[in-house]
């Protein structure tokens, strides 16, 4: 369940109002004046100064059985008590906004909007949308109120952290899980799949691959196919976030037919990196278009149109963090070492790249945080990895912490980790880990960074 669903549930007046005061005294600061009882008339409940905005906050105990006839009495009471404000020239009021926690119906809107004209008012409602948007940009909020806390990936991290730390060991396998029941026998077209999934990356071999993804009507060869256009991602070569969520789901759907769970784990973790990617675009460029508003001095989108992009934007990094943690789950339930640690390399790798949006953005903060989970979750799989023995992919995991690490200005660090990996990949003739590595290795000592922001990848080569 999400934040907009948890706040949009709420039945306790007093903390739907401690809630809201809190929300716009983060959005306002000092031009907000949260009412107590003692300031102005009570049923209204805030007001913002520099906007001659009352707000009037309703929090129905059995929502339920609030009719609109109901709300509409208290929306005209309140507005009656706005009116004897004004009259009494206590405040100057221009704008009377209902704020509560569910939607209303568009009669009651309506209704709320003529209403307030007649009183010399410009009305309208927030609910919780606009409260869920607010808390996302203000997430600090949160930590004052437990009952709104969607449970984190860092959390989770954690988590796994202790367990390895205690036990040394990763989660037992859990037996009540079922393991894939995809048949040991490939059909021909499955071993083509696997043969160049497991060979050189060049531009012939995954146009190959692309096009047997789209021949077959094999789920396990689909599933293979899939799986390797994920890793294969390359936007310098035309590559798309859409296209790469299509493979996604079009894998989820054939893992499911599999009952492929450690593939529907990893393919969730690729999916929720993708998601994070397309969540950092989106939110560049909303921060590029408040800028641009305010170097005009004008809005070019109304306070909807804002609210409608927030919330989209919101809802993309929920569901990431909806595809990461269901990843985790599985793999943890499965007790499979190789996929947990694969979900913790998509997990940091997309905090990385988000790291690189907000740092840009001047949100310091948010972007110190999102650094700590990028290091702390490559740094976990590392150590599944070599919990378990598994030399090979401690090799990948110390690329991508390699590949993380230098955008922090740790190159020293960077390259020293970058060799390592690449003597394990000459170790284990691993040609995808010596390619990758060679050529983050040539970025780390000639000093060409990537144009991540426009999805450029270190993996990317020319064809």
């Amino acid at each position: 369940m999400g934040l907009q669903d948890l706040i949009s549930q709420m039945n306790n007046p007093q903390e739907f109002v401690r809630l809201c005061n809190a929300v716009f005294v983060a959005t306002y600061g000092q031009e907000y004046c949260a009412v107590d009882g003692t300031q102005c008339d009570g049923g209204n409940d805030g007001y913002i100064r520099s906007e001659h905005k009352m707000l009037a906050m309703y929090c129905p105990v059995k929502p339920e059985k609030d009719t609109d006839t109901k709300y509409l009495e208290k929306i005209r009471n309140d507005l009656d008590k706005a009116k004897k404000l004004v009259d009494t020239s206590k405040y100057r009021i221009k704008q009377w906004t209902f704020v509560t926690p569910r939607k209303l119906s568009s009669h009651v809107i309506a209704e709320l909007i003529r209403e307030a004209n007649s009183r010399g008012f410009s009305g309208n409602y927030l609910e919780a949308t606009y409260l869920a948007n607010q808390l996302f940009i203000h997430s600090q909020i949160l930590r004052d109120f437990p009952a709104l806390n969607v449970p984190d990936i860092d959390s989770r991290l954690r988590e796994i952290t202790d367990l390895l730390l205690r036990t040394h060991k990763i989660p037992e396998l859990n037996q009540s899980v079922p393991i894939s029941t995809s048949s040991d026998a490939k059909s021909p077209d499955q071993e083509k799949a696997l043969e160049i999934c497991t060979g050189p990356r060049t531009t012939e071999t995954k146009t190959a691959l692309k096009t047997l993804y789209y021949k077959t009507s094999d789920d396990a060869t689909k599933l293979q196919c899939v799986m390797g256009l994920l890793n294969w991602f390359s936007p310098a070569n035309g590559d798309t976030l859409e296209d790469q969520l299509h493979y996604c789901d079009a894998g989820l759907m054939a893992a499911n037919r599999l009952n492929a769970f450690s593939e529907k784990a990893v393919i969730l973790a690729y999916k929720g990196q993708r998601l994070s990617d397309q969540f950092g675009e989106e939110e560049l460029a909303w921060g590029h278009s408040l800028k641009v508003e305010a170097a005009l001095g004008i809005s070019i989108q109304t306070a909807e149109q804002k609210q409608e992009r927030m919330a989209r934007i919101r809802s993309i990094y929920e569901d990431a963090t909806k595809s990461f943690t269901e990843a985790q789950d599985i793999a943890q339930q499965l007790g499979d070492y190789k996929v947990l640690g694969e979900v913790y390399l998509h997990i940091g790798c997309a905090a990385g790249l988000r790291f690189i949006h907000v740092n840009g953005m001047g949100a310091h903060e948010r972007a110190a945080a999102e650094k700590k989970l990028c290091k702390d979750s490559l740094m976990l799989a590392k150590d599944i990895y070599s919990t378990a023995g598994d030399q090979l992919n401690i090799g990948y995991a110390l690329m991508s912490l390699a590949n993380q690490i230098r955008t922090f200005g740790e190159m020293k660090q960077a390259t020293d980790l970058c060799k390592e990996a690449l003597k394990i990949g000459e170790e284990y003739h691993d040609a995808a880990l010596l390619q990758n590595g060679k050529a983050l290795l040539n970025r780390l000592v000639t000093g060409k960074i990537p144009d991540y922001i426009h999805g450029e990848r270190f993996g990317d080569e020319p064809a």
